[in-house]
């Protein structure tokens, strides 16, 4: 960064109430942080007087918008897109020091992409930067995660009583209001399936979506829903942990082409083609998601699976050991080389 002349520190002193993007325009050779800095140790700040007209016009900006939408007037794509969130992996949290709540959804370091594509999509909101974290499991850091929230909208007050249950302390989701059952189309329907989908590709490639925290009455009014208006056969499957959604392979086969088709459209990211495979050609997509490893004596192998029919162990239990979550298998760390 070159030094400051004089010039330019004539200009900040004489712009002293200009905003940072006046600033940037009236210094296109410097960044954010150096006019930042710079005004800082030339004792250069803006009056308290225009300090607080500044503040007082953002807010009332942010009033108008609060004001203008509701969840009848939002636009469809930007309705499918936080419903199918909500339906995932998306939360509705009140603020600390105010009654406003705020969406806000948390990935793993590896879609951040997807998470970039959900944040254009809720512009509307004015959502913030995404943030880089770290997941944890058992108090060890196991993956990098990446998170993004929204602005304070009452709007999202409406959304927490329709989706969430006032008797549960812990605020979890468990309700699905009525008006989703007919409104909710497959676009929708895909983002509900890349937040919480699994595609099994033990025996052929079954698709399912784990719904454990939704009331079992609901769920299956939303699925009989989905299943009138589009043709499918999605049912539900109970288990320990809570109810999943199972797409049979008649729905599968419906549903494959028209998702195809939105992953073009509305340009989502590569990233969650994993969650599509292709299940025509088997053995080409296991050799697509082969992770080579290594054992901590030195021995490589070729894929996860490999090396547990080599050790006579879970498969289950060297991929946990690969990505951090255990600290050994058999004996053995483990360390991923690469994908093929």
């Amino acid at each position: 960064m070159p030094k400051w002349s004089c010039k330019e520190e004539k200009l900040l002193r004489a712009n002293k109430n200009t905003v940072m993007e006046h600033l940037l325009e009236l210094l296109p050779g410097r960044t954010r942080d150096s006019i930042y800095n710079k005004r800082i140790r030339m004792g250069v700040r803006m009056s308290s007087r225009h300090l607080h007209e500044v503040r007082s016009s953002s807010s009332k900006k942010n009033m108008l918008l609060d004001e203008s939408l509701s969840v009848e007037s939002l636009d469809e794509e930007v309705w499918q897109v936080l419903i199918g969130g909500i339906l995932g992996d998306g939360c509705i949290t009140r603020q600390s020091s105010r009654r406003l709540y705020y969406y806000s959804e948390v990935h793993c370091g590896a879609q951040r992409a997807y998470l970039n594509w959900k944040r254009k999509q809720l512009a509307v909101f004015c959502p913030c930067k995404i943030s880089d974290g770290q997941y944890t499991y058992n108090e060890q850091p196991a993956y990098r995660s990446c998170t993004f929230h929204t602005c304070s909208h009452p709007l999202f007050g409406t959304l927490r009583c329709d989706f969430y249950s006032i008797k549960n302390d812990k605020g979890q989701k468990t309700k699905i209001p009525a008006y989703v059952f007919s409104r909710l189309n497959l676009l929708g329907f895909l983002v509900w399936y890349l937040d919480d989908g699994n595609a099994n590709t033990d025996c052929g490639v079954h698709l399912s979506i784990a719904a454990y925290l939704w009331k079992r009455k609901q769920l299956l009014a939303l699925l009989e829903s989905l299943n009138a208006r589009f043709q499918l056969a999605l049912y539900i499957r109970p288990g320990r942990r809570g109810p999943t959604v199972v797409i049979p392979a008649v729905s599968r086969d419906r549903l494959y082409p028209v998702w195809q088709e939105l992953f073009d459209e509305y340009s989502i990211p590569a990233c969650m083609r994993y969650k599509l495979p292709d299940y025509t050609n088997r053995k080409a997509y296991l050799k697509s998601i082969q992770v080579r490893v290594r054992r901590s004596d030195g021995r490589e192998f070729p894929s996860i699976r490999a090396a547990a029919r080599a050790c006579g162990c879970s498969a289950a239990n060297i991929g946990y050991a690969v990505r951090g979550q255990m600290k050994t298998a058999m004996g053995f760390e483990w360390e991923r080389i690469d994908a093929i």
